[in-house]
């Protein structure tokens, strides 16, 4: 009986560290169980930050969209009506400017003043006229004068006064090109008054030697 007991005794430890085993196998066992169901709880939070970047990348493209949109509409609308604008100014401004007439004047030749008739200027000019009643009844609704060779009657005193003004000046001015525009806001000046009340709008040169 002695030695049996003994034995039992000395069997009993195996049981205890099996058990120890299983206890100390139990804890990775949980660890296991829980790592588990955080990996699946992990999904939804990636479909759900998926979920809402798509929402922010629609709602910014409907706004560029609708921004883009209405800078454009308004700046076509701006672009239409500064058309509108022009054109309205366009049209006031040629009902009001009055039409006028050009006239052609015959070759004027005159020795330029100091060379003693050794040089001479040829030129030959237009103008255009607005005739003062023929403005004056277009104001006032009528239908003006007819159309006529009224300042053929003029020529020879316009004519006239070109050849005393073109002889006055020296040969250095008229072959100055600078001088050619001052030249002929003269010859306006001095056609308009041998024309009053009637107006010089412009005068041309078609025809300018200087030898």
């Amino acid at each position: 009986m002695g030695l049996f007991k003994k034995k039992k005794a000395t069997e009993e430890p195996p049981e205890e560290e099996a058990k120890e085993d299983v206890k100390a196998s139990e804890p990775v066992e949980e660890g296991e169980t829980a790592e588990q169901p955080s990996k699946k709880g992990g999904l939804p939070q990636i479909v759900i930050l998926a979920g809402v970047i798509v929402v922010l990348v629609a709602v910014s493209y409907v706004l560029q969209r609708t921004f883009l949109f209405q800078s454009s509409s308004s700046a076509h609308a701006h672009s239409v009506e500064k058309e509108k604008s022009h054109d309205k100014e366009d049209e006031a401004h040629d009902e009001e400017a009055p039409v006028g007439e050009m006239v052609m004047l015959n070759e004027i030749i005159v020795n330029p003043a100091g060379t003693g008739g050794r040089r001479f200027l040829a030129v030959t000019m237009g103008f255009e006229v607005v005739q003062a009643e023929k403005h004056e009844e277009k104001e006032e609704g009528g239908h003006g004068a007819a159309e006529g060779s009224w300042i053929d009657n003029y020529k020879p005193l316009i004519q006239d006064a070109l050849i005393g003004l073109l002889s006055s000046k020296n040969i250095t001015d008229l072959a100055s090109i600078s001088y050619r525009d001052t030249l002929r806001e003269e010859v306006r000046a001095r056609i308009e008054q041998e024309i009053k009340p009637n107006e010089v709008t412009r005068v041309f040169f078609t025809g300018y030697v200087l030898q």
